[in-house]
């Protein structure tokens, strides 16, 4: 069927004052292309409004009267016990850290909605854990649940392991094959951060600690060891220190303004420089055994009043 773009232009063909223009065959298809990449988002958008409805549905019906929820741009479906002044707060910081993140960061939106837990405290959140995965988490803060596009988080703990967790999916949904050491260490720098000018900035955390540990054994490549990593090694017996090396790692190049450089051209480079190294030389202009030294000299200066 012709678009309405193309009954226009030829109700304009039959008008009088326009009896030179002609409805063509050509026009017809320049007017029916122009048309569809505007269907397409609208699709888009009708698929994404169905999708968090059927979510808002199957999450009320599991969560009960007790929850509010809200949505965020309608990517976010949030779910909160807790009171309206914490949720306000919690709905604030993901707004800031999703505009964030895809203004300095990142390009590739995730295409189903998150959903986003919220309790209130430790004794809600252990409920939950507990009847939806029969099972305590792991930790007592929050986390994401990939299998299941949820934050599940104990919001009693604070704002900064929400900025954490809802960093993983943006993050992952922008660079698929991002490695652990990189997806963690991004994430983790924001778990305590401040917002400038429409920028994430992360700052000194309690992670201080177990690096400078790190640091005091003097171990030398341990960049290189760190970045080469698989999964299963990063968050094996070592993923304290792993954590704390890779936090302070992407917190060096934010302070040396090289953060979001850094992203892009091992976004861009990951198949043929799988851990970055070869990245971050090209980026910093050093060898990574020169980098190390003045990225320890940096780190041992650091101090955390907590």
């Amino acid at each position: 069927m012709p678009s309405l773009l193309t009954f226009a232009h030829c109700l304009i063909a039959l008008s009088p004052l326009f009896s030179g223009l002609a409805c063509s065959p050509q026009h017809r298809e320049e007017n029916r292309a122009a048309a569809l990449p505007q269907a397409t988002e609208r699709d888009q958008e009708t698929n994404a409004l169905s999708a968090l409805e059927t979510l808002e549905e199957q999450a009320r019906n599991e969560l009960g009267p007790e929850f509010s929820f809200r949505r965020v741009e309608d990517r976010y479906l949030v779910a909160s016990d807790a009171s309206t002044q914490t949720l306000e707060r919690c709905l604030q910081t993901i707004t800031r850290v999703h505009e964030a993140l895809y203004a300095e960061f990142l390009t590739t939106q995730r295409e189903a909605p998150l959903l986003i837990l919220l309790f209130r405290d430790t004794a809600s959140y252990d409920t939950y854990n507990l009847r939806h995965y029969g099972e305590p988490a792991g930790t007592p803060y929050g986390f994401y649940d990939s299998s299941e596009s949820t934050l599940v988080m104990n919001i009693a703990t604070g704002t900064g392991t929400l900025a954490h967790e809802q960093a993983h999916p943006l993050l992952e949904a922008d660079f698929a094959s991002i490695p652990s050491w990189f997806n963690e260490g991004m994430a983790s720098l924001f778990e305590q951060s401040t917002f400038t000018d429409g920028k994430i900035r992360g700052l000194v955390n309690r992670r201080l600690e177990g690096l400078h540990e790190v640091l005091a054994r003097g171990e030398a490549g341990l960049l290189a060891r760190v970045m080469k990593t698989s999964t299963d090694d990063f968050y094996g017996p070592d993923s304290g220190e792993h954590y704390a090396v890779a936090r302070y790692l992407c917190l060096y190049l934010q302070d040396l303004g090289l953060l979001a450089e850094y992203y892009r051209h091992f976004h861009a480079h990951f198949d043929a420089d799988p851990s970055g190294i070869a990245s971050l030389e090209q980026i910093t202009g050093l060898a990574l055994d020169e980098f190390e030294k003045a990225w320890k000299d940096w780190s041992a200066e650091l101090r955390f009043e907590g």
